[in-house]
């Protein structure tokens, strides 16, 4: 079923870009014109908020007694666009800045925490960061695990395995064993991998197989939350890379023998909140995608 969805979604992107093509000459005319591109703001949910700002202050001179009010309302509402204007902008960079120590957020925490912890990571107070992210992912350990479950029934037993290795501080087995289940799933959902990179001659080059995949659908989708999928990090950079990252978790190394500490309980969540990412990621995109039709 998972991998119809993919084939689905797949034949109406192709349908969809036969038809850019053929009216692509029509659409130059109108570029060429139009004297200038229309400006799509990244918050609709404020156009009708402004339209009332527009129409309030068309009338405040003829009505001074409730200028001062107009006047706040219509700047509390640009403030508050201006916030998500600048949030929506600044996402992508909190979420790398977030990868490039080994976290990534499913879409169960909170929005704001992105602000919150790329703050404290330029204030250099990382150990706030892991700190919060480590209690945030022993206490959904469990959530998570039974998400898995869930979408994943052919992969309970090894889910399983994991929680038990993780309640009984088996890091040394319950990594390698994460890290198989980020490729397992992304292959579940998508039939391509994610540790597997793209070669240097094929489309996105070096980007994870997968980013494929989310790159022809996020139309359909927050781009942000895509940014860890298409900048690299330490979890997947080749070995070569890892001294431009702050830590040197890498699942090469791990897998490949040649890290021989790396059997530690944050690198347990670590390897944890990518499984987690990736899975709610690749739903809410079939989801979204399903909906939209």
């Amino acid at each position: 079923m998972r991998e119809d969805n993919f084939r689905h979604i797949r034949k109406i992107i192709e349908q969809q870009e036969r038809i850019r093509k053929m009216v692509e000459p029509y659409n130059r005319i109108q570029k060429m014109l139009e004297p200038t591109r229309r400006l799509i703001d990244s918050t609709r949910q404020f156009t009708r908020m402004n339209e009332s700002i527009v129409r309030m202050r068309a009338i405040e001179s003829r009505i001074p007694v409730i200028n001062p009010a107009i006047i706040e309302h219509a700047e509390r509402m640009n403030r508050i666009r201006e916030s998500i204007d600048l949030f929506n902008k600044n996402l992508p960079g909190y979420l790398i800045a977030i990868a490039s120590y080994g976290w990534y957020l499913d879409l169960q925490t909170d929005l704001d925490l992105s602000v919150r912890l790329a703050r404290d990571i330029d204030n250099g107070e990382i150990e706030k960061v892991d700190s919060y992210l480590i209690e945030y992912y022993q206490l959904n350990f469990d959530t998570i695990i039974s998400k898995l479950k869930k979408n994943h029934p052919k992969r309970e037993r090894i889910l399983a395995e994991i929680k038990i290795g993780f309640d009984n501080f088996h890091y040394n087995l319950v990594i390698p064993l994460i890290l198989t289940q980020i490729d397992g799933i992304c292959h579940d959902w998508t039939k391509k991998l994610f540790f597997i990179k793209n070669k240097k001659n094929e489309k996105n080059p070096y980007l994870p197989k997968v980013s494929n995949e989310l790159i022809a659908f996020n139309g359909q989708f927050m781009e942000a939350f895509l940014a860890p999928f298409f900048n690299d990090a330490p979890i997947f950079a080749h070995e070569d890379n890892l001294d431009s990252f702050p830590i040197g978790f890498n699942r090469h190394k791990v897998l490949h023998g040649l890290d021989t500490e790396f059997g530690t309980e944050i690198n347990c969540l670590k390897a944890l909140s990518l499984l987690s990412y990736c899975e709610d990621i690749l739903l809410r995109l079939i989801n979204d995608f399903n909906e939209d039709e």
